[in-house]
């Protein structure tokens, strides 16, 4: 079950599955109601509200001859209807994972609080994100909040490394099984709205091996290949001039 204090929505969320601290449903049917949502919407501490989704994305199985199909339990159908508040015939930004992008797919209500879409004519992007991250990883809590971050952001590949000061047993977290990875990196594409690519993710416990052998198959030596570190006097990306740079890495070291 999720928490009902969640920052995405995965792929085919329930209603039925958001649940309270002791486990009890807190959305039953397609109706919500207003103290639960301004619930989910609420800000701080570990209390993350839910995001407007940009844009709506599904699996291709869920596809069919162009149609797609959320019933009434289906949180994606239920956020079209009570958050965007898109009328029958009205058009949303909607895509595939990994596939296709459609601007003008069409919603048709459903009875039962469920949605239809008509996704039309639909453009593949082509271009993968130009920007790599290599990411020392930080605490599971953090790590949590950074996939879909980092994917809303637009990046290419994420390279998640061991690095001192980072414990072993955040890499048999929760937050490291790849089914998790997915589903965040999903729903940071929702919130961004710009793509369906998923970034390519590598996972590497020894730092120096991923730098030697594997770190070059990924991102080429001629990139520009850059470190993150705090400090006013240093220069900005935003000071660089980019325009001929074909891909750039960014390493993030270990939160002190």
């Amino acid at each position: 079950m999720k928490s009902g204090r969640v920052s995405f929505i995965p792929l085919g969320l329930r209603l039925n599955e958001i649940v309270d601290r002791r486990g009890r449903s807190i959305c039953r049917g397609a109706k919500v109601p207003e103290s639960v949502r301004r619930y989910l919407q609420s800000v701080g501490g570990e209390a993350r509200g839910l995001v407007a989704l940009n844009r709506v994305l599904v699996s291709g199985d869920e596809v069919s001859d162009g149609l797609v199909t959320l019933d009434g339990e289906d949180l994606r159908a239920w956020h079209v209807r009570n958050i965007l508040k898109v009328e029958d015939g009205g058009r949303i930004r909607a895509g595939v994972v990994d596939g296709e992008l459609f601007d003008e797919a069409e919603v048709t209500l459903g009875e039962d609080g469920g949605i239809r879409l008509e996704l039309g004519a639909g453009v593949l992007v082509d271009d993968v994100p130009r920007v790599d991250v290599l990411l020392a990883l930080p605490r599971p809590g953090v790590m949590s909040r950074m996939w879909s971050a980092l994917a809303s952001l637009g990046v290419g590949n994420i390279f998640v490394v061991n690095a001192y000061r980072v414990e072993k047993t955040y890499f048999s977290s929760k937050v490291m099984r790849e089914d998790e990875i997915r589903e965040a990196l999903v729903a940071g594409l929702m919130q961004s709205g710009c793509d369906s690519r998923v970034p390519n993710v590598v996972i590497s416990k020894q730092l120096k091996k991923f730098l030697t052998d594997e770190l070059d198959k990924h991102t080429p030596r001629e990139a520009l290949r850059v470190v993150g570190h705090p400090g006013s006097d240093l220069k900005r990306l935003s000071q660089m001039n980019l325009g001929d740079v074909k891909r750039i890495l960014v390493a993030i070291g270990p939160v002190s």
